[in-house]
């Protein structure tokens, strides 16, 4: 038997090749003359994933070129931002990866300096 997500129910046979699967969700198959514990399958049904058409190129292209307009670039009414303009918007991270590598240098040296107190043999 198969258990839809909306708890409709149908029964399933040896001899049935497939099950339609037509609602998003969990559905739960039991069988009805056996001990066996019940499984679930998780069906999530988008038909744009299922699209096997090719991209347009140019389309694709502008999506990811810089300064194209790629909506997760460019909101509704703000112009395409230059390349200089993203450059100085990202200047920000090298100062940080500089500061962290400068901060687990001093930290290796000082630990390498100081003496290691509870350390079997250590200082008395």
């Amino acid at each position: 038997m198969v258990e839809a997500p909306n708890g409709s129910r149908a029964p399933l046979d040896a001899s049935a090749a497939a099950v339609s699967l037509d609602e998003p969700g969990f559905y739960t198959v039991r069988a009805l003359n056996s001990d066996l514990a019940a499984q679930t399958v998780a069906v999530n049904l988008d038909p744009g994933e299922a699209d096997l058409t090719p991209l347009d190129l140019d389309a694709f292209l502008a999506a990811v070129a810089p300064g194209g307009s790629a909506p997760s670039t460019v909101s509704a009414g703000t112009a395409p931002i230059s390349p200089a303009e993203r450059e100085r918007r990202q200047g920000l991270w090298w100062y940080l990866v500089i500061g962290a590598a400068v901060l687990a240098l001093a930290e290796t040296l000082l630990s390498n300096r100081l003496p290691a107190v509870g350390r079997a043999g250590g200082l008395a």
